[in-house]
């Protein structure tokens, strides 16, 4: 039922509900080497497709 599939859901980890927004790995892959070829390091690497990516899923479930 749908209680069943909430409380489910909500007893999930962070890091288990994390797996269903991040990006396949591959696309994960694709994105670092376009900010790599594009020369953002440091601070400026903060401002990348795949940072920006990563940082959307982990601030929707944040740690604890």
């Amino acid at each position: 039922s749908i209680m069943n599939i909430d409380l489910e859901y909500s007893n999930q980890t962070h890091a288990t509900k994390r797996l269903d927004y991040f990006p396949f790995i591959g696309d994960q892959l694709d994105a670092l080497w376009r900010d790599i070829d594009a020369g953002k390091f440091g601070e400026t690497a903060k401002t990348g497709e795949w940072y920006l990516a990563m940082k959307a899923v982990k601030d929707k479930y944040p740690k604890g």
